[in-house]
C-alpha cells in the first residue's frame, strides 16, 4: 500500500493531470513504495538463519542484490570499508559474525555464545528498516575487481615453474574445478543460505582450497559436503586433484590437523 503522506497527498496537490509525473518524482526521491515483510528460515547450521523479504501488498520477492552483482556477497567485522551499507550495519549488531547477501535473502552467522532470541528481533529490526527505507544496499562501483584479480594467479603453490604446458595444464585444472564447483556445489549449498568460494589449487600436493561461507561456515554439516560431496566428486572427473580442504576468507586453513600427504 502506498503511503498517504507520499504519494496520495503529492497527486492530490498536482491534480490527476499530473499524477504520472507526480508518482515518477516520489519513485525516483524514494518516498514511494510498499512496506516490507520478513520471513526467517532455518538453515542445517543452528548458528546461521536466513531472512527473505517481500513487499506486503504483493508477496513478491525484495531483490536484495541488483543484476550487475554477478555473485553472493560475504561481509565479515574484520573487513576494512565494506561496500554494502546494509551488511555494515547488522556487522555492528552484537553477536553477528558475519553477513552473506544473496540475490534475494540474507544470511547471518552468529557468534557460538549468542542466543537466537534477542539477536534476532534486532537483525529484523534492522533489515525491515533499511530495507523499508530503500537506502542503498550495496554500492556496485568497482564490484568484482579483487575477485579479476585472484583469477590471474590461480595455481597457489608450485607458481616457479618454468614449463609453460605446466601452466596451461593448471589454469585447465583451475578452470575444470571452478565449473564444477559453480554446476555441482553453490546451488546446492546456496538454497540454504551458504556458498563455496574457490580460493587457490596447490599442484605440489593436488588440495583444492576452499572458503565455506554464510551459513556453511563452521556448519557441522560442511564437513560431509566438502570431504564426502565435493571432494569425490572432484577426484572422480579431475585426476589432478586429491583432496579439497577449507580455508578462512585470507587463504589461512582451516583444518590444519589433516594430513598433507
Amino acid at each position: 500500500m502506498l503511503r498517504q503522506h507520499g504519494c496520495r497527498r503529492f497527486v492530490s496537490d498536482h491534480g490527476a493531470a499530473d499524477a504520472r509525473r507526480a508518482l515518477r518524482h516520489l519513485l525516483e526521491q524514494g518516498r514511494c513504495f510498499a512496506s516490507v515483510t520478513l520471513q526467517t528460515m532455518d538453515t542445517p547450521n543452528p548458528q546461521a538463519k536466513m531472512f527473505e523479504a517481500r513487499e506486503s501488498s504483493r508477496a513478491q520477492a525484495v531483490t536484495i542484490l541488483p543484476d550487475e552483482v554477478k555473485e553472493n556477497s560475504f561481509f565479515y567485522p574484520s573487513q576494512k570499508n565494506p561496500p554494502s551499507p546494509l551488511a555494515a550495519s547488522l556487522l555492528q549488531i552484537p553477536g553477528v559474525k558475519s553477513v552473506l547477501l544473496g540475490h534475494s535473502y540474507v544470511s547471518v552467522t552468529k557468534e557460538d555464545t549468542s542466543a537466537w532470541d534477542e539477536l534476532e528481533h534486532h537483525l529484523r529490526e534492522m533489515l525491515k528498516s533499511h530495507l523499508d527505507q530503500e537506502k542503498t544496499i550495496i554500492e556496485t562501483e568497482g564490484m568484482g575487481e579483487p575477485a579479476a584479480a585472484k583469477e590471474e594467479s590461480p595455481r597457489g603453490e608450485g607458481e616457479d615453474d618454468e614449463d609453460g604446458e605446466d601452466d596451461d595444464d593448471d589454469e585447465d585444472v583451475v578452470s575444470k574445478v571452478k565449473s564444477l564447483i559453480d554446476i555441482r556445489v553453490r546451488p546446492f549449498v546456496q538454497s540454504d543460505g551458504g556458498d563455496v568460494e574457490f580460493i587457490r589449487f596447490d599442484d605440489a600436493n593436488g588440495v583444492v582450497w576452499v572458503h565455506m561461507k554464510g551459513s556453511c561456515e563452521g556448519c557441522p554439516s560442511s564437513t560431509i559436503t566438502v570431504k564426502r560431496g565435493m571432494a569425490e566428486m572432484l577426484k572422480y572427473f579431475i585426476p589432478e586433484v586429491e583432496d579439497v580442504r577449507t580455508c578462512d576468507e585470507n587463504g589461512d586453513p582451516l583444518d590444519e590437523g589433516e594430513d598433507d600427504a
